[in-house]
Formats: structure tokens, C-alpha cells, sequence
């Protein structure tokens, strides 16, 4: 089943063209990878299905994004901020507020009218729990710091959060996509090249520009 449906999708910086009549239907309870050399649109596009390209200047979309059904561009009354609530995203680069571990995870919460403690510090313990880093930081929840956690277990976490969301995420690293992911979509100067089970994408692409991409030949 589709959770985000992309149909006929063009964006522009203001003359500039970014993504090129985008087409594609991401399905729910799977992780699709989004592929292809920096500059060509993958995290653009990513950042068209929370509207985060609306905080950008002279950023103008054509076409429709659906999330179950509903076009989140088209419909008016649509809440920008519940709509990224719903459709978070992590970056490649923390960047935590200048708070505790444990205020980090609570200011979403506190934002949207949780007061509890004692709800609080459920969600904080479940939150931590499920990014597997709960055993290491629980004895350190009033300190600022967090370390870095490692790929594999990023990995693993990303397996294991497909069970109750669908997911997307944005990789250079041909192996991890290979791993994680059930499809991948490769981008190339702002065009959907191609869009496949994970398998078929890196095992026998349609398109030879997939195909040098994957084996090196560029990127």
C-alpha cells in the first residue's frame, strides 16, 4: 500500500529547475534509499514531503504530493506543523539544543502540551530505547553530551522501526543501501533515473547511467 504518492513533481529555485517531473509511489512499512552524486536532488526531493522546502526563498513546487491520499500542497487547511510531526526526518548532522539529554527528547512533547513528569519520562525512556542508546546515556540524562552511535546499530534500528513506519533515507554508501533497504530510487541532475526492488536496482539496472553509478564508474 502507498503511504506517499509523487505525481508529476517539479521544483524550482527561482529560474533553477531542481527536480525534473518526479514520479513515484513510496510504500508504507518499507525503507526506500534515495541514491545518486551530491547536487542531485535527493535531499531536495526528501524535503518535499514535509514541506521543509517552504522555509527556502524563491522555492516554487508544481505537481502533488500525496501522504494517504491527501495532497499536502493543495489542500489549505492542511497544519504545516502536524504534517512534520508525522513526517519527521533525522539529519546527517545532530544539531541538539544546549540542554540536557533528557530536555532534548521532552521539548517536542512539552511543545505539544505534555506536562507530566511522569509522561515525559515514559516517552523519554521509550525514545532512547528505541534509537538503542537507553542503557548508554541513562545514568547521564541531565548531561549534554551524546556520543556517537554506530552504523550498525543504526542499521539494525532502522529494520527494526520499519515494523511500525515507513521510511526514507538519503545514502552515498552503495552497501548500506544494498543492506537496508527494499527499494531505491537513484537521482541524477534532478531526474528519478530509476526506481526498483533494492535487488534489482543492484544486481541487473535498466538504465546504464544506474548501472556506472553503482560500480563507481562516476559519483
Amino acid at each position: 500500500m502507498d503511504k506517499i504518492k509523487v505525481e508529476n513533481l517539479n521544483l524550482y529555485y527561482g529560474d533553477f529547475h531542481a527536480l525534473k517531473n518526479i514520479n513515484m509511489s513510496i510504500e508504507e512499512n518499507l525503507i526506500t534509499a534515495f541514491i545518486g552524486p551530491s547536487g542531485c536532488g535527493k535531499s531536495t526531493f526528501l524535503k518535499t514531503l514535509n514541506r521543509m522546502n517552504d522555509l527556502i526563498e524563491n522555492c516554487r513546487i508544481e505537481g502533488s504530493v500525496l501522504l494517504d491520499g491527501q495532497d499536502i500542497y493543495k489542500n489549505g487547511n492542511i497544519n504545516v506543523n502536524l504534517l512534520r510531526k508525522r513526517v519527521g526526518m533525522v539529519f546527517q548532522k545532530p544539531n541538539p539544543f544546549p540542554m540536557s539529554i533528557y530536555d532534548n527528547i521532552a521539548y517536542g512533547p512539552r511543545t505539544h502540551g505534555i506536562k507530566s513528569k511522569a509522561k515525559l519520562d515514559e516517552i523519554v525512556e521509550r525514545s532512547l530505547r528505541n534509537a538503542a542508546i537507553w542503557d548508554e546515556v541513562k545514568d547521564r540524562l541531565k548531561k549534554n553530551a551524546l556520543d556517537p552511535i554506530s552504523t550498525l546499530k543504526i542499521e539494525d534500528l532502522v529494520v527494526e522501526l520499519k515494523k511500525e513506519y515507513t521510511l526514507v533515507m538519503v545514502t552515498h554508501n552503495m552497501q548500506q543501501a544494498a543492506r537496508v533497504s527494499d527499494k531505491t530510487a537513484f537521482f541524477l541532475s534532478g531526474e528519478l533515473i530509476e526506481y526498483d526492488n533494492t535487488e534489482d536496482i543492484f544486481s541487473n539496472p535498466k538504465d546504464k547511467r544506474t548501472e556506472d553509478y553503482i560500480t563507481g564508474r562516476f559519483g
